[in-house]
Order: C-alpha cells, then structure tokens, then sequence
C-alpha cells in the first residue's frame, strides 16, 4: 500500500514530523526517568547527589504531567 501526503507549508511537514516522532519522545523520556531511578535507588552516590537527581526526576514528573503525559507506565 502506498500512499501519498502533500503539505501545504514547512509548519504542515514539522507538525507531521513532531506527531510521528511522539512514541520516540515518550520512549526518551521513559529510559531517562528509569535511568535516574536506578541511579537514585542503585548508585554509589552522596546524599547531595542523590536529593539532586531526585528533583530532576520529579521536575521531569512534573513537566510531562502538566503536558498531560504520564511516563509512570
């Protein structure tokens, strides 16, 4: 099957670039919060380190919350 999409305008081809590339983002941002995650609960870290990777975690929450994203999946 094959088939064919024109656009309008430059906006048209981004917004069509930015929708295909959601599972990709969401998948970014998943290993990044599991990252953080293991290296909070599993890493040989200073408590200060630790409390600082913590708030980037829950800032990264917070964002995709407010985008009404849930990366808890």
């Amino acid at each position: 099957m094959k088939t064919t999409i024109e656009f309008d305008d430059d906006a048209e081809i981004e917004t069509i670039i930015r929708y295909l590339q959601g599972p990709l983002a969401f998948d970014t941002l998943w290993d990044v919060d599991q990252h953080l995650r293991m290296q909070i609960k599993h890493g040989e870290l200073s408590e200060a380190a630790a409390d600082a990777l913590q708030a980037v975690r829950d800032y990264l929450h917070t964002s995709a919350a407010e985008h009404g994203i849930s990366i808890d999946a």
